[in-house]
């Protein structure tokens, strides 16, 4: 019966697939493909019908991905016992060979949680051990390996951990110097010479940011504190309101779990990105709120990074304060966005206060609080057309393209204000 059920659930899944193909955008189809997958895993789990080798198999990869996330949701970070159970049998059901050795990482841990046997450890230990050896691991796999050291320690694998240092030194490297960002307070002068950087673009991204505006978003060590956002425009000059001053925008970088950067829906990282475009619709409002969610992007793995390389000033080459994001985006990461929302932050003691924490998204004010009206997306979404040169329209925001800098400017606790701003940056 259960199989009838689920067969029946996949159909209706089935044609939001078909309504996500008709989509042009790769960006957008991948959003709505891995909601797709993660609902379908989602109920494959609940039905206890999981499917071993993945649903769709030209898409293997992001189907075990979701379906590892899935279960590492239940059986990782949820206290309920009908979601571990749940866990327990579908790991009897999958086939741990087929899938990515970063996957591969997360079930074994989970099983060892569970008290299962579905790996055997002294073979799980010598393929990586191999892999390594040769030089075979992809980064996702070695930061996945990374993150879960002290775990898979316990689990005996401390030669195999010396062994992926060892052979990998250029990417621990890396990892290290993200991670060590977290405890670093760049300078003043450094955060200067980023903001007031002119270096044109130039054909980065095909020139499609030579002519748009900055976006800079300054946060606190401590992302419980929110953000303030600010912005140039094309000509590099700070954006500034009527009377003078600086206009600036409040936003949040913090995970609804308090996860960090270097994991799914953990914190936004501190780094470099694009916006481009926005989705083409303003769906799931309760989720994302009435507004269309802006489309960020990681810059692309180049060879020394060279492409983030392009964006920088030559004095933050050496700096760590950009790397967590590019950790995050070698480990997997995806599909980050800014966002409103239709939830409600009910906790007027909260740090955050109105802000609602998100999956790892930069979040916006919404609704109602305390007798004002928030819109802050929508605000943002205005800024960003107006300074790119477009009359604020629905038609327009499909052409917002900007760069944006994400860094942690001190270890305060206490949101970012403007004044903090003009402090910084000596204006």
């Amino acid at each position: 019966m259960n199989k009838i059920i689920f067969i029946i659930s996949v159909l209706f899944l089935n044609f939001g697939f078909s309504k996500a193909m008709a989509n042009s955008s790769n960006t957008i189809l991948l959003e709505d493909k891995m909601d797709l997958f993660e609902k379908i895993v989602n109920l494959q789990v609940r039905l206890e019908v999981v499917q071993g080798s993945g649903f769709w198999n030209e898409d293997r990869a992001m189907n075990s991905m979701a379906l590892v996330d899935t279960l590492w949701k239940k059986g990782w970070d949820s206290d309920k016992e009908e979601d571990r159970r749940l866990v327990v049998e579908s790991l009897k059901k999958i086939d741990f060979k087929k899938f990515e050795i970063a996957d591969q990482v997360r079930l074994f841990l989970l099983d060892q949680k569970l008290g299962g046997n579905l790996v055997n450890n002294s073979q799980f230990m010598s393929n990586i051990f191999e892999t390594s050896k040769i030089g075979k691991l992809q980064r996702r796999e070695i930061y996945t390996i990374l993150n879960y050291k002290d775990e898979l320690l316990d689990s005996g694998f401390g030669e195999i951990l010396e062994q992926v240092s060892l052979y990998n030194s250029e990417d621990l490297d890396l990892y290290n110097q993200a991670k060590d960002s977290l405890f670093e307070v760049p300078s003043r002068s450094l955060v200067q010479d980023l903001v007031f950087y002119d270096k044109d673009p130039g054909d980065y991204g095909r020139g499609q940011y030579r002519f748009g505006p900055k976006l800079f978003m300054f946060c606190r060590k401590n992302r419980n504190y929110p953000c303030m956002m600010f912005m140039k425009d094309s000509r590099n000059q700070i954006v500034r309101n009527d009377n003078g001053s600086i206009w600036t925008h409040k936003a949040l970088g913090l995970a609804r779990r308090n996860k960090p950067y270097n994991v799914k829906n953990g914190f936004t990282p501190a780094g470099v990105y694009t916006i481009d475009s926005v989705m083409p619709e303003a769906n799931r409002q309760r989720v994302f709120g009435k507004y269309r969610r802006l489309i960020i992007n990681f810059i692309p793995r180049t060879k020394n990074e060279e492409r983030t390389k392009e964006l920088i000033p030559e004095s933050s080459f050496h700096s760590n304060w950009w790397k967590q994001a590019v950790v995050a985006r070698d480990i997997g990461r995806n599909l980050l966005r800014i966002h409103g929302t239709g939830l409600r932050n009910n906790n007027p003691s909260s740090s955050y206060y109105p802000f609602v924490k998100t999956s790892g998204c930069i979040a916006m004010r919404e609704n109602r609080y305390d007798g004002k009206k928030y819109k802050d997306q929508r605000v943002l979404l205005d800024q960003l057309m107006v300074y790119s040169g477009f009359t604020p329209r629905n038609r327009n925001e499909t052409k917002i393209r900007s760069l944006l800098y994400v860094i942690e400017v001190d270890n305060k606790n206490q949101s970012v204000e403007r004044e903090d701003i003009e402090e910084i940056l000596d204006i």
